[in-house]
C-alpha cells in the first residue's frame, strides 16, 4: 500500500503544481497595437498649474491629434505595459502648424481593484515634438518658440474590461528640457486634452 501511494501523491503533485501556479497569474491580453483620437486646448503657465483647476487658465489655441501606440512589453506579471508611440497633430486658433510627436519609452500602470468593471491605468511617456514651423501661440504667450523640443505626456485611461476601447485625459506637454534644446524658461507649452483610444 506505502510503494502505491507514494508515487501517486508525487504524480498529483507534480501534475497540479502549474494550475496552482497559474491562480494568481493575471489573464493575457492579446492586444498590443493602439489607434488614439484626442482633441485639447492650450494652458496658460505651466505644467502644474495645467493640473490644478483652481489655477488653470486657458489660451485661444487648439489641437486635434491621431496617434498609434504598440505595447513591447507588459513585465511585473503584466501590471506595467511598456510602449512607444508616433503622432501627427494639427493646431488652431493662435496657431496653424502641424506637430509631430515620437515616444520611444512609455510606461502604464494598469491594475486597480475595480477593473472587473472599469479598466483603469495610468500611464507617462517621454520623448520629442517637432513643429513644422515655430508656433505662433508659444510666441504669443512671450516664450521664445522653437521648432524641435522635448515632448512627455501623463495620462488617465479608463474603458470596459476588456480593455478594446477607452477614454483618455492626457497633458500633452513641450519644453526644453532645463535648457538642453531651448533656453531654460523658453519656448514649451501645456496642452490639456480627452480623446478615445481603440485597441486591437
Amino acid at each position: 500500500m506505502r510503494s502505491l501511494a507514494t508515487p501517486t501523491l508525487i504524480a498529483v503533485i507534480v501534475g497540479t503544481t502549474p494550475s496552482a501556479l497559474a491562480i494568481d497569474a493575471p489573464k493575457t491580453t492579446p492586444v498590443r497595437w493602439g489607434m488614439l483620437v484626442y482633441g485639447g486646448v492650450l494652458t496658460a503657465g505651466d505644467w502644474k498649474e495645467a493640473l490644478r483647476p483652481d489655477r488653470v487658465e486657458f489660451e485661444d489655441s487648439q489641437l486635434v491629434g491621431v496617434g498609434v501606440s504598440y505595447t513591447y512589453a507588459r513585465p511585473w506579471q503584466q501590471r506595467i505595459d511598456l510602449e512607444v508611440e508616433g503622432a501627427v497633430i494639427k493646431h488652431f486658433g493662435l496657431q496653424e502648424h502641424v506637430e509631430f510627436t515620437a515616444v520611444p519609452l512609455a510606461a502604464r500602470w494598469r491594475r486597480f481593484p475595480w477593473d472587473a468593471h472599469l479598466a483603469t491605468s495610468l500611464g507617462v511617456g517621454g520623448g520629442f515634438s517637432y513643429a513644422a514651423r515655430p508656433p505662433a501661440a508659444e510666441i504669443e504667450v512671450g516664450r521664445q518658440a522653437e521648432q524641435l523640443l522635448f515632448h512627455w505626456y501623463i495620462e488617465a485611461a479608463a474603458g470596459p474590461p476588456e480593455r478594446r476601447w477607452e477614454a483618455i485625459f492626457r497633458l500633452h506637454h513641450r519644453s526644453g528640457g532645463f535648457g538642453l534644446l531651448a533656453p531654460q524658461g523658453g519656448s514649451g507649452s501645456d496642452f490639456l486634452t480627452l480623446g478615445v483610444r481603440r485597441r486591437f
